[in-house]
């Protein structure tokens, strides 16, 4: 399965969904899927700063410049989250970055407005520290 099916899967699953509380649910269940850190390199430089749940970040980039990112949370919604940016990420490139939106995505599958501000506050951070490793060096 290509990278863009996934997505276009994803959106389409919860396009379908009629009610919130199954979008929560969505959620809870892709959290099970999403690539962690393990426990024993989960430090202070990972760990995001001003998330209301604790959030670790390890995102680096390969040498034709993809990237790579594994996350972590004690939040189960969180941790969903962390997997729909982890798919929506793992084929994009350095020029790539300067489009993405998450806010957008977020809206798009129906989740945004459910959010605390603390969680949306959250996924700008993310945004914020893929934005920083991709356009360092």
């Amino acid at each position: 399965m290509t990278h863009f099916t996934q997505i276009t899967e994803l959106l389409s699953y919860f396009a379908s969904l009629a009610q919130w509380e199954d979008r929560y649910r969505a959620l809870i269940q892709l959290s099970q899927s999403l690539l962690t850190i393990p426990e024993c390199q989960k430090n202070e430089i990972l760990l995001l700063p001003g998330c209301e749940s604790k959030l670790w970040l390890d995102i680096s980039k390969t040498s034709d410049g993809k990237i790579i990112f594994i996350a972590d949370s004690d939040s189960k919604i969180l941790r969903g989250i962390l997997y729909i940016i982890q798919l929506y990420c793992s084929e994009y490139t350095k020029e790539n970055i300067a489009n993405m939106n998450f806010t957008s995505l977020f809206e798009q599958i129906g989740v945004l407005h459910k959010l605390s501000s603390n969680r949306k506050k959250g996924i700008l951070a993310i945004e914020e520290r893929i934005n920083k490793v991709m356009t360092d060096n």
